[in-house]
């Protein structure tokens, strides 16, 4: 189903796909990707929406909403509230590097495993300005893509 979901997505059906269903179907792989579903999460791996949202990191990669401020009328993050994103390709990468069996924690420092569901997709979160690492996740798996 998740490989049904992810093809269906890219390939314009009109069947709609959430960016948070993605999310999901990319959960799946890594848990229970194999070496074979790699060409197809690859093609993510540039895929910049966002799946999910959080505000104020409060330690590095650690999302904790702080309690009694509101976010901005404009709806922009500020310095009291930064805004924290967790991208398709970056549950894709993450996915690849899992089935691959790259270590991971390397790039994804603040990994949190999930029972149901791997890991918690806010533990990959990345702050604004985050091009750099995301850049540098990437280099790695094509240096060391199996």
């Amino acid at each position: 189903l998740a490989k049904r979901m992810l093809e269906s997505y890219k390939s314009g059906s009109t069947q709609e796909l959430e960016p948070r269903d993605a999310l999901r179907a990319f959960q799946v792989f890594f848990r229970f990707g194999k070496p074979e579903d790699l060409p197809l999460l690859e093609k993510w791996l540039e895929n910049e929406d966002v799946c999910e949202e959080l505000v104020s990191l409060n330690f590095p990669g650690g999302p904790i909403p702080l309690p009694g401020r509101p976010i901005p009328a404009d709806g922009q993050p500020n310095a009291q509230r930064p805004m924290a994103t967790v991208e398709l390709r970056d549950a894709a990468l993450l996915a690849c590097m899992q089935i691959a069996g790259m270590d991971h924690r390397s790039y994804f420092k603040n990994l949190l495993q999930s029972p149901l569901w791997g890991y918690v997709p806010k533990s990959i979160a990345l702050p604004a300005g985050s091009e750099a690492i995301r850049q540098e996740r990437l280099e790695a798996w094509k240096r060391n893509r199996p």
